[in-house]
């Protein structure tokens, strides 16, 4: 697959959790815009990063050595948020 289309495609899901996430850009309601909507996103860079190594090691097979696209080809797309995340969300 092309690269370019990947990375548009591959974590889609993810994206639209991130997407629905931040906060509207509306000075009245949020005067701290900026810094609310780069918290969120380093947050859920790090969800997606901890996705990724868990996966990663979900999919490791003992003597076979898998190269980054390889890894990436069969890494499922990230649709939901980490269920810790929920439950403090609930509390």
């Amino acid at each position: 697959m092309n690269e370019n289309i990947e990375r548009d495609t591959q974590f889609a899901g993810f994206a639209k959790l991130l997407f629905d996430e931040l906060p509207e850009q509306n000075s009245d309601f949020h005067p701290n815009w900026e810094e609310e909507t780069m918290k969120v996103i380093a947050r859920r860079a790090y969800d997606l990063a901890v996705y990724v190594i868990h996966m990663h090691t979900a999919i490791e097979r003992p003597g076979m050595v898998f190269t980054p696209a390889d890894i990436l080809r069969e890494m499922p797309d990230m649709t939901a948020l980490p269920e810790e995340r929920k439950r403090n969300e609930r509390a």
